[in-house]
């Protein structure tokens, strides 16, 4: 793998410098460049970012927040957010960001397993913590919108205070946890995951060395703050480049192009739904862009080679979790479709059996992760021992999902393990059958499940989103798909919807869509599957 040097333009990498720091040293060397622009809201050079920064952590401490607190962010993407969770840093706290839709119980417990000291959120999400009923009330409720109830402070009141305080000294060390990210929650119930300050910076620095990013760079992110994507791989990479990052509220299909040409995008992040709506709802013309490269992962090889053909924008996949943010990655000499990439700096990944011995090329098998350093990894679930034991067992994290490594190293994806199916003795990919799914004219996107069995085993269930009003025939994308796939693959069940359902990050949440209440109301396509083994045959 081709490594660049370890000096970006503007900052030297130090081990001992934590994110915050990063922060204050952009600030002294590019104080009136913008650092960060939020799509209908503000935008701030780096100058004022650390002032502000400055300003909460002087009020925060004020409130008595120390090393080791937690300071819980319940927000939108907006300049508050990236304020909240520097300062926290800076006093050595942690950030702990919460999906900003999460209700009732989720929400709840989150909050009780973390027990924030301060909560920074919007009228929303105050509304929603009281709506949750927990027994925990934060030590301070800060509230960012104006005219907040009685029970609240006013941020801008906070920032007021602190700005005549004086500048507050980093109090964090590169191995302490900044922050508990908790998973996206698309398979179980989310974890909280912890992240050091050197596990944060080695993620950005090794996206930066794959990117070839420099301070020229214009990053944009339509993905949620409270995600390890934009966190990491947009906010971060400013503070070592000096290039400038561009955050939307949301994903828009309809608004991306736009998006790109307004603000002079160089460098966009993605992930796989992002990639095949876009292909889905793609306009009549592409406007002029200035986009030069998307990094991302889970892109089906036939959405990346279209979208490259499409563009003419290369694209270079990764992977990673939350857990472990980027363990392998492609950059613009070592990109392989179908692949996610060689291993990158700091860390060690293979392939096992469930004995956990590693399996040959080519052989399917658990994928699992070492770093090669002390905190280049998580650094557990917080208040779960149990589950860290069991996730890092053998000295190995074990990511969940199945991948394979060819002979040079490269690894390919091939499904999370709860998403492998099992029927008539044979096992396969979802990812696969979702790929055939989405050929299908008018499909939009689709999560390809599975479900009961009279015999005992798995059946194939599709759910479709399709356009408003072109929802296809089941029987007839049961025919087109039927040499396209092994037969033991082709779904039996096909649902159709405008709308599958998805997290804030736009990934499909899979777990509902096992019940028996979406299996009943699905068209079962036994008898038409049976017709066409008689006629056509076993392919």
């Amino acid at each position: 793998m081709t490594q660049n040097s370890d000096t970006h333009d503007g900052v030297t990498p130090n081990s001992g410098t934590v994110l915050s720091g990063l922060l204050r040293e952009q600030a002294r060397k590019r104080t009136n460049a913008e650092y960060v622009r939020f799509l209908g809201g503000r935008a701030a050079t780096f100058g004022e970012t650390d002032s502000e920064v400055d300003a909460l952590a002087a009020w925060l401490t004020k409130r008595e927040v120390r090393s080791g607190d937690r300071v819980a962010i319940l927000l939108p993407n907006r300049f508050e957010f990236l304020v909240t969770w520097f300062a926290t840093n800076r006093l050595g706290a942690i950030e702990v960001p919460l999906n900003v839709y999460l209700r009732g119980a989720a929400l709840a417990h989150q909050l009780t397993l973390t027990t924030p000291r301060v909560l920074v959120t919007d009228l929303a999400g105050w509304q929603a913590v009281l709506a949750a009923g927990t027994e925990f009330p934060p030590t301070d409720v800060l509230l960012v919108d104006e005219g907040g109830p009685s029970n609240t402070m006013a941020y801008a009141e906070a920032v007021a205070w602190g700005r005549n305080q004086g500048q507050r000294q980093e109090q964090s060390s590169f191995s302490e946890t900044a922050a508990i990210l908790f998973t996206s929650g698309t398979t179980g119930r989310p974890k909280g995951v912890m992240a050091s300050h050197q596990y944060i910076r080695t993620t950005a620095e090794n996206w930066v060395r794959h990117t070839e990013c420099t301070s020229t760079d214009t990053l944009f992110n339509p993905l949620p703050l409270f995600h390890v994507n934009a966190q990491f791989l947009t906010a971060i990479p400013p503070l070592i480049t000096g290039c400038r990052a561009v955050l939307a509220s949301t994903f828009s299909a309809s608004a991306f192009w736009s998006q790109v040409s307004d603000n002079d995008v160089t460098i966009f992040n993605y992930h796989s739904s992002v990639l095949a709506i876009l292909l889905r709802t793609w306009p009549s013309t592409v406007p002029q862009h200035s986009l030069r490269l998307g990094m991302g992962a889970g892109a089906a090889e036939r959405d990346w080679l279209e979208f490259e053909e499409r563009t003419g924008v290369p694209l270079v996949e990764a992977y990673g979790l939350t857990e472990c943010a980027t363990v392998t990655a492609m950059d613009l000499r070592t990109r392989r479709p179908g692949s996610c990439g060689l291993p990158v700096n700091g860390y060690d990944v293979r392939v096992v059996d469930e004995n956990d011995a590693e399996l040959p090329a080519g052989e399917v098998g658990q994928i699992v992760v070492r770093p090669r350093s002390a905190f280049l990894g998580f650094s557990g679930y917080w208040g779960d021992p149990s589950a860290t034991v069991k996730a890092c067992r053998n000295f190995w994290f074990h990511t969940g999902d199945l991948g394979s490594m060819d002979g040079d190293d490269y690894l390919r994806f091939v499904d999370r393990r709860s998403d492998a199916i099992r029927r008539r003795g044979e096992n396969i990919s979802s990812t696969e059958v979702e790929a055939a799914v989405r050929e299908y004219p008018g499909v939009v996107d689709c999560a390809v499940v599975a479900v009961p069995s009279e015999l005992g085993e798995d059946e194939v269930m599709v759910v479709v989103e399709h356009h408003r009003g072109g929802a296809p025939r089941p029987a007839e994308l049961l025919r087109y798909l039927y040499p396209r796939l092994p037969y033991f693959a082709v779904p039996r069940y096909i649902l159709t919807t405008e709308d599958l359902p998805r997290n804030a990050s736009r990934r499909v949440l899979k777990a509902g869509l096992r019940s028996a209440k979406v299996r009943a109301a699905a068209w079962d396509g036994g008898a038409v599957l049976a017709e066409m083994e008689q006629t056509v045959g076993r392919r």
